[in-house]
């Protein structure tokens, strides 16, 4: 294999490895922001299931209004609704490294092919 092509492989092989690397830490972030909004859901829950009215009693009387109480809560919640954008915002950061993983895959097998590591016939069809 001539030196160019492999360094080129090398190349890609590090950059590959730092897209997968931001990949893994936006997924990190993720679940944590997922649990965090988890956290505020059951907050929400809990205090609608505990509010009473001024005889004491449940102040929703069904599941569903309870439920719909709930969700006016949680979407109310300044925190909540910053946790949902930032999902969204790391949702689109994340396909982003994906596309990025992929298209690295992919040129990083052509260029296998071109050196002659792996038989062009062997190839799957995922990146």
């Amino acid at each position: 294999m001539e030196k160019e092509l492999r360094e080129e492989l090398l190349r890609l092989n590090d950059l590959l490895a730092d897209v997968e690397a931001k990949g893994r830490a936006l997924h990190h972030r993720a679940q944590k922001l997922r649990d965090e909004g988890e956290l505020l859901r059951a907050r929400a829950v809990v205090n609608v299931l505990e509010a009473r009215d001024d005889r004491g009693r449940p102040r929703y009387s069904n599941e569903y209004a309870t439920r719909a109480a709930a969700m006016v809560t949680l979407h109310e919640n300044p925190r909540y609704r910053e946790i949902e954008s930032e999902r969204e915002a790391l949702w689109q950061e994340t396909e982003s490294v994906r596309a990025e993983t992929d298209r690295l895959a992919v040129r990083r097998k052509i260029l296998m092919v071109e050196a002659g590591i792996i038989d062009p016939l062997d190839l799957d069809e995922s990146p």
